[in-house]
């Protein structure tokens, strides 16, 4: 700690036993020195408005900073930066992985979008094959029926023979997309796959 001693007549606290006061203008003042109150009450320093408090063991912690080693502080504020700074890093850290896995969830939105699209593109090309289906064998079952030859024979002119459905069926295109890797890693796209095939193979049972 630094020496204590008057700011007004330089006497020191070790060498009398006197009493002394900080001022909040931070001045030390000695008993001898302190303005009585017929003179004002004005620092014997810097003429202010003299307000203030004894040095003791028992001043405010505020106060009691003054006089404590800078290094304690020092110390403390070099904890309190450090501790600041992992802050900032780990928010700024969080800000960006949440950036990133919205840029994702996009990229995988965009990729559901598409599939979707795809797969009714797909589901109304099974509807036409199913169709085309149904038409060639009801054809071909009025053509094997006796008791229908004959009227088949005089309608025949009138009577289009059906297109011969295609024996492949649609490719699947669904996974032809920029995403693919968004998409095979998809939990939904193997219930998409499967509604598909069941809701085919309930249509060629109607047949």
């Amino acid at each position: 700690m630094f020496p204590i001693h008057c700011n007004k007549c330089s006497k020191k606290r070790d060498e009398h036993e006197l009493h002394f006061q900080l001022t909040r203008c931070q001045h030390i003042i000695c008993a001898s020195c302190t303005p009585k109150a017929t003179d004002g009450r004005i620092c014997p320093v810097c003429n202010r408005d003299f307000k203030s408090i004894p040095i003791t063991r028992n001043m405010p912690g505020n106060t009691a900073n003054y006089f404590e080693d800078p290094s304690v502080f020092l110390k403390l504020y070099r904890n309190i930066n450090k501790f600041q700074s992992e802050q900032r890093v780990s928010y700024y850290h969080n800000f960006y992985k949440q950036k990133t896995e919205m840029a994702n969830r996009k990229l995988k939105m965009q990729g559901y979008i598409k599939l979707d699209a795809q797969l009714r593109q797909q589901n109304d090309l099974e509807k036409k094959r199913i169709e085309e289906l149904r038409n060639y064998i009801d054809y071909h079952e009025k053509r094997t029926d006796p008791t229908n030859s004959a009227d088949m024979f005089r309608s025949s002119r009138r009577v289009c023979r059906p297109r011969t459905p295609s024996s492949l069926s649609v490719s699947d295109t669904t996974l032809t997309t920029d995403n693919d890797d968004v998409l095979k890693k998809s939990p939904n796209l193997k219930q998409f796959k499967q509604m598909l095939s069941q809701t085919v193979k309930s249509e060629l049972k109607k047949v």
